[in-house]
């Protein structure tokens, strides 16, 4: 693969520089986006630099500094909200909203 691979980090900053890892979720570009179901949410219209969809089902620890991350952008809002509730149903299936 080659290239810049995005992703969606969805724990905290105290957590990621307590611990050097962050959870993060992929963001896709692939046509396959439609076979993702539910689990997939797209970042259109949020007019952040980077486009596709978010595979929540894809949760991975990341070692930031290991892979020289940086921010690029910060997601707000109820695209977030969803994004959030979606993970918190697979985790947690009883809490879901």
């Amino acid at each position: 693969m080659k290239g810049d691979h995005y992703c969606l980090v969805v724990t905290p900053k105290a957590f990621n520089q307590h611990f050097g890892l962050a959870w993060t979720l992929p963001i896709t570009t692939g046509a396959q986006n439609a076979a993702r179901g539910l689990t997939a949410v797209t970042l259109m219209g949020t007019g952040l630099k980077v486009s596709g969809s978010v595979l929540c089902h894809q949760i991975k620890a990341l070692d930031w500094s290991a892979r020289r991350a940086s921010k690029i952008d910060r997601l707000k809002g109820p695209v977030l909200d969803e994004i959030l509730d979606i993970c918190t149903g697979i985790l947690d299936p009883a809490r879901r909203a």
